[in-house]
């Protein structure tokens, strides 16, 4: 993760993964602890559409020099799915190696999924992200706490901006 701090915004580099490479993101610090960061992270506008649907849940990211662990939740009409993807990073390389793990529950019946992948030179992505509130955060001492800690819609200050990530993925 890499910060630049103006006196009117913190843009942080954050890899997402994410199809499109001109995706615009922003983030709310979570946590910052022990060399990894939790964000709530959202995308606010990409070339593809549906890449940024109105209402979706933020996704969770956590993030250090060489960790990547992302968390969502997306819910169709019938279908509900938590996705989970652990991916280890490479920066100097730009390789991500990565398993994402798919729980579905369709009518009630409930499947994983789980695959393996790895993002090399294109398709690995490292954004500038804007963060909306807790980058104070960033500046502690690395003892964990979420004391003050408010829910993520909350944090977020995008009224219901969607995350772009897994959009292959949800092609059940």
């Amino acid at each position: 993760m890499f910060v630049v701090s103006t006196a009117a915004q913190t843009t942080l580099q954050l890899f997402i993964d994410n199809m499109d490479p001109n995706a615009h993101w922003a983030a709310s610090v979570i946590e910052a602890c022990n060399g990894t960061t939790t964000y709530a992270a959202v995308c606010t506008s990409a070339e593809f559409n549906s890449a940024c649907s109105s209402g979706a849940e933020p996704i969770t990211v956590t993030e250090g020099p060489s960790i990547y662990i992302a968390t969502t939740e997306a819910i169709y009409s019938e279908t509900s799915a938590t996705i989970t993807e652990t991916c280890t990073l490479d920066s100097a390389r730009t390789s991500a190696s990565c398993v994402q793990t798919i729980a579905e529950s369709n009518y009630g019946q409930g499947v994983a999924r789980t695959t393996s992948f790895n993002l090399t030179g294109s398709d690995y992505h490292q954004y500038d992200v804007e963060a909306t509130a807790g980058s104070a955060k960033l500046d502690d001492d690395g003892v964990c706490s979420t004391s003050g800690a408010v829910g993520i819609s909350g944090m977020l200050g995008l009224g219901g901006a969607a995350f772009g990530t897994f959009v292959v993925a949800l092609a059940l």
